[in-house]
Protein backbone atom coordinates (compact mmCIF):
# COMPACT_ATOMS: atom_id res chain seq x y z
CA UNK A 1 0.00 0.00 0.00
CA UNK A 2 2.96 1.85 0.56
CA UNK A 3 3.43 2.28 -3.39
CA UNK A 4 0.08 3.26 -4.03
CA UNK A 5 0.06 6.28 -1.29
CA UNK A 6 3.37 7.51 -2.94
CA UNK A 7 2.01 6.98 -6.48
CA UNK A 8 -1.00 9.34 -5.71
CA UNK A 9 0.94 11.62 -3.31
CA UNK A 10 3.09 11.83 -6.90
CA UNK A 11 0.48 12.55 -9.30
CA UNK A 12 -1.12 15.24 -6.38
CA UNK A 13 -4.79 13.08 -6.12
CA UNK A 14 -6.50 12.38 -2.63
CA UNK A 15 -7.05 8.96 -1.70
CA UNK A 16 -7.82 7.01 1.44
CA UNK A 17 -7.26 3.56 0.95
CA UNK A 18 -8.38 0.92 3.65
CA UNK A 19 -7.86 -2.62 4.58
CA UNK A 20 -10.77 -4.91 5.56
CA UNK A 21 -12.05 -8.27 6.02
CA UNK A 22 -15.11 -7.62 3.43
CA UNK A 23 -16.73 -11.03 4.79
CA UNK A 24 -16.79 -9.04 8.33
CA UNK A 25 -16.59 -5.64 7.29
CA UNK A 26 -16.45 -3.20 10.14
CA UNK A 27 -16.20 -0.57 6.85
CA UNK A 28 -18.90 2.54 6.99
CA UNK A 29 -20.00 3.62 2.97
CA UNK A 30 -21.10 4.77 1.05
CA UNK A 31 -17.91 4.11 -1.54
CA UNK A 32 -17.85 5.63 -4.73
CA UNK A 33 -14.83 2.49 -5.95
CA UNK A 34 -14.34 -0.80 -4.32
CA UNK A 35 -11.00 -2.30 -5.98
CA UNK A 36 -10.77 -6.30 -5.88
CA UNK A 37 -7.42 -7.47 -6.81
CA UNK A 38 -7.94 -11.24 -5.80
CA UNK A 39 -10.01 -11.40 -3.08
CA UNK A 40 -13.14 -12.68 -4.18
CA UNK A 41 -11.47 -16.04 -6.13
CA UNK A 42 -10.62 -17.12 -2.56
CA UNK A 43 -13.72 -17.25 -1.35
CA UNK A 44 -16.02 -20.63 -1.46
CA UNK A 45 -19.29 -20.28 -3.80
CA UNK A 46 -21.07 -20.94 -0.25
CA UNK A 47 -19.29 -16.59 0.36
CA UNK A 48 -20.42 -15.32 -2.31
CA UNK A 49 -23.78 -13.87 -1.19
CA UNK A 50 -21.89 -12.73 2.01
CA UNK A 51 -19.51 -11.00 -0.46
CA UNK A 52 -21.82 -9.27 -2.54
CA UNK A 53 -24.41 -8.11 0.23
CA UNK A 54 -21.07 -6.32 1.76
CA UNK A 55 -19.99 -4.71 -1.21
CA UNK A 56 -22.97 -3.62 -2.45
CA UNK A 57 -24.15 -2.03 0.90
CA UNK A 58 -20.35 -0.69 0.93
CA UNK A 59 -21.05 0.74 -2.29
CA UNK A 60 -22.88 3.72 -3.36
CA UNK A 61 -25.31 3.52 -6.00
CA UNK A 62 -23.77 4.48 -9.22
CA UNK A 63 -20.48 3.31 -7.43
CA UNK A 64 -18.02 0.99 -9.87
CA UNK A 65 -16.61 -2.62 -8.44
CA UNK A 66 -13.47 -2.98 -10.11
CA UNK A 67 -12.69 -6.92 -10.06
CA UNK A 68 -10.15 -8.77 -10.80
CA UNK A 69 -10.04 -12.65 -10.38
CA UNK A 70 -8.53 -15.82 -11.53
CA UNK A 71 -9.84 -16.84 -14.78
CA UNK A 72 -11.19 -20.35 -15.86
CA UNK A 73 -8.51 -20.42 -18.56
CA UNK A 74 -5.82 -20.70 -15.87
CA UNK A 75 -4.58 -24.49 -14.82
CA UNK A 76 -1.58 -24.04 -12.30
CA UNK A 77 -2.46 -26.43 -9.58
CA UNK A 78 -0.77 -23.99 -7.28
CA UNK A 79 -3.19 -20.97 -8.47
CA UNK A 80 -6.72 -20.68 -5.82
CA UNK A 81 -9.32 -23.04 -7.05
CA UNK A 82 -11.77 -19.80 -7.38
CA UNK A 83 -11.51 -19.91 -11.14
CA UNK A 84 -14.19 -17.85 -13.17
CA UNK A 85 -15.34 -17.60 -16.85
CA UNK A 86 -17.58 -14.45 -18.00
CA UNK A 87 -20.76 -16.27 -17.61
CA UNK A 88 -19.92 -17.06 -14.45
CA UNK A 89 -19.41 -13.72 -13.59
CA UNK A 90 -22.31 -12.75 -15.42
CA UNK A 91 -24.38 -15.25 -13.23
CA UNK A 92 -22.82 -14.24 -9.85
CA UNK A 93 -22.95 -10.13 -9.99
CA UNK A 94 -25.43 -9.73 -11.92
CA UNK A 95 -28.59 -8.50 -9.59
CA UNK A 96 -26.57 -6.41 -7.44
CA UNK A 97 -24.45 -5.47 -10.32
CA UNK A 98 -24.66 -4.30 -14.06
CA UNK A 99 -21.98 -6.32 -15.75
CA UNK A 100 -20.55 -3.46 -17.83
CA UNK A 101 -17.35 -5.00 -19.35
CA UNK A 102 -15.31 -8.39 -18.91
CA UNK A 103 -11.93 -8.87 -20.36
CA UNK A 104 -8.85 -11.43 -20.48
CA UNK A 105 -5.85 -10.11 -17.77
CA UNK A 106 -3.11 -11.44 -15.85
CA UNK A 107 -1.96 -11.37 -12.33
CA UNK A 108 1.55 -9.99 -13.98
CA UNK A 109 4.90 -9.40 -11.80
CA UNK A 110 7.99 -7.86 -12.68
CA UNK A 111 9.81 -10.40 -14.23
CA UNK A 112 6.95 -12.69 -15.15
CA UNK A 113 7.07 -13.86 -18.60
CA UNK A 114 3.89 -15.86 -18.03
CA UNK A 115 1.72 -14.63 -15.42
CA UNK A 116 -1.48 -16.31 -14.00
CA UNK A 117 -4.86 -15.52 -16.45
CA UNK A 118 -7.09 -13.66 -14.75
CA UNK A 119 -10.56 -11.63 -15.79
CA UNK A 120 -10.60 -8.10 -15.41
CA UNK A 121 -14.66 -6.96 -14.37
CA UNK A 122 -15.81 -3.41 -14.63
CA UNK A 123 -19.29 -3.65 -12.56
CA UNK A 124 -21.62 -0.89 -11.79
CA UNK A 125 -23.85 -0.96 -9.01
Amino acid sequence: MDRARRLAEREGVEVTFLVDDILATRLEGPFDLILDRGVFHVFAPEAHGRYLAAVSWLLRPGGLLLLKCFSAEETRPECPPGRYAPEDIRRIFSGPFRVVEIRPSAFARPGDDDPPKALFCVNFR
